[in-house]
This record gives C-alpha cells, structure tokens and sequence, in this order.
C-alpha cells in the first residue's frame, strides 16, 4: 500500500466564459450553491476525504477566493495559493505546485466542481490508496463530449485511453449506451506525473491538458484506472448546469 494522500490541488484559474455576464463580476467558482460557494462545498468535501493541505491556483482578478477562503482555518484545512497568470491549461497548473507537492501522491479538482455526495472524493481516494495506480480519475456519463474530458475503460477499470475535448469523430469507439465516459473533476496523482507533464506538448486551445499528461504516463507504462462515480457530479460551468445543481437536495 502506498502512502495516503493527504494534499490536493484546486484549480481556480479558469475565466469562466460560458457563463458571462455573470463571470466578469465574481469567478464562477464564488457561484453559490445552496448556500455557499461551490468552491467552499469541495473543500469541505475534500476534508471529509481525509485532505489537510490544500493548494489553490488562481487566475487574475479571482481576488475573491482568496479573501473568502482565505488561509482556511475556519474550514479546518490549511488553504495556499499559487497564480496562473495565464490560461495555459491543467497540467501548467498542476506543474506550478511542484514544490507544495514534492514527492508525495495527490488530488487534483477542479475549483467549479460540485459533488452531489460529498463522500464521492473520498470514495476515490480510499480506492486509490488502496490500488495505488499512477492515475485514477473520476468518470462519469454524459451525452456529449464538448469541453470535457473523455476515457474509454477495459474489462478492470483500467484506462485504455484518454482525450481532452476531442472531437466526436476522434471518440467514436469511446461510445456507450449513446454516450461518453468523461472527466467529473477529480484526479489521484503519484507525483511521478509531473516527468510527463514536462514531455507533454499543448494541445486543444494552444494549452498543455492534464488529460494528455496521463496519456503520455499511459502510452509509457503507466497504469490508470477509472472511478466510475456513484452520484452525480456536476461542472458548474453553464447557467443550465447552475439550475440542476441547485435541484439538488
């Protein structure tokens, strides 16, 4: 058994253009639902999870997350920061936190993320330190693959292949039951991902995708698997998705 993960990474930095005007007053991860921000119920999740340290990447003009979790005490976590001045996409992100992270293994969420069960990053965690894989990422259906993530799974679990916003023609053998397999935010690291992210070229949008680092690892020998989430899991990235969250009881 490896060791338990304790640290994780929130990436803030996004600019949250789907959802404009509303996003050029307050980030999309301030959004509130219920009755908090989205990003305040991951941390919360994230500490259910066993997480005591937590590093957040920020984009410019995201001052407000900050000032809102500030150093995270009152949430029982202790809460760092790190500026992304640039959309240069996940895996620069993830690159940035070398240093908080060292060699230890890690969570990787993304900050517009908002579990239905708050217990779905701890579900994958307890897996993961169990398996101990070099990559277990959270799945679940969805009908379209625009803006996400994609995986096509073996008989195991385990990650045959991994795309990031592919194309529908790129993801035509990732089908099932009319849909798709696709990233629900949250990733488990071995902090051996990072000697990929450094050969990792960019990709969709000139960024360089956490999605094509495992790619690389998996086509190098790596082993990922796949955690298909029990409860929904929703991106808090368009007005419709805001609406189904707050459905949520």
């Amino acid at each position: 058994m490896g060791s338990t993960v304790t640290k994780a990474l929130v990436l803030a930095a996004g600019r949250g253009s789907r959802l404009h005007p509303i996003t050029r007053s307050i980030p999309k991860e301030m959004i509130r639902i219920h009755d908090k921000p989205v990003i305040q119920h991951l941390i919360e999740a994230l500490c259910l999870a066993g997480i005591n340290e937590v590093q957040v990447v920020l984009g410019v003009h995201k001052e407000s997350i900050m000032n809102h979790l500030g150093s995270g005490d009152w949430l029982g976590i202790d809460v760092s920061y790190r500026i992304q001045e640039e959309p240069r996409g996940t895996a620069d992100a993830v690159w940035r936190c070398k240093r908080f992270i060292r060699d230890d293994p890690f969570l990787v969420a993304y900050g517009d993320t908002y579990l239905t069960n708050p217990s779905t990053a701890k579900e994958l965690l307890s897996l993961f330190n169990t398996e101990t894989p070099d990559a277990m990422v959270a799945l679940h259906w969805r009908k379209d693959v625009k803006d996400f993530g994609v995986a096509s799974l073996g008989e195991k679990g385990e990650i045959l292949e991994i795309v990031e916003k592919p194309s529908v023609d790129e993801v035509n053998h990732f089908l099932i039951h009319d849909g798709y397999m696709s990233i629900a935010g949250l990733l488990a690291l071995q902090s051996s991902i990072f000697s990929f992210i450094e050969k990792t070229q960019p990709g969709v949008n000139g960024e360089v995708w956490l999605t094509d680092s495992i790619r690389v690892a998996l086509k190098e020998g790596l082993k990922g698997r796949g955690y298909i989430c029990k409860s929904p899991v929703i991106d808090i990235g368009t007005f419709e998705a805001i609406i189904e969250a707050e459905r949520v009881k």
